[in-house]
């Protein structure tokens, strides 16, 4: 009689993934800086504690929002918005994989400078983009 062979979990593969994705949360959770993702269309899809103790902003809040008009000064939305414009179309920027400093604002109206560095990441067959303030 041939040895059975060993049982696989049919959920085995699942599992892996959901403690990846677990593990992702908690790196993102635990990280100094605010991780803020985003649509193609600039509209927030994520953001971290972080995030919430720089913007003042809670997740609940921010999520659904457009990023260049919750936490970029209204001057210079228009400039925001055409360059988050260029990186949809070329995925060029200065934005993307370096970092830059522009100026942002809490909720409370307090304007400051940050330091942001962008890069697009595939989420299925679409790209969103990974702030990194």
């Amino acid at each position: 009689m041939m040895p059975k062979p060993p049982h696989t979990h049919p959920t085995g593969h699942s599992q892996e993934l959901e403690g990846n994705q677990d593990r992702m949360r908690q790196i993102i959770s635990c990280a100094p800086d605010a991780i803020i993702t985003m649509s193609d269309q600039g509209l927030i899809t994520g953001w971290n504690p972080q995030a919430e103790t720089i913007f003042v902003w809670m997740k609940a809040e921010a999520l659904g929002k457009k990023l260049s008009h919750l936490i970029i000064p209204k001057p210079l939305q228009a400039a925001h918005e055409e360059e988050f414009r260029r990186v949809r179309q070329s995925q060029q920027s200065q934005m993307l994989n370096h970092r830059g400093e522009l100026f942002a604002i809490q909720k409370n109206g307090k304007e400051f400078p940050v330091e942001l560095s962008m890069a697009p990441v595939m989420v299925g067959d679409r790209t969103e983009f990974c702030a990194f303030m």
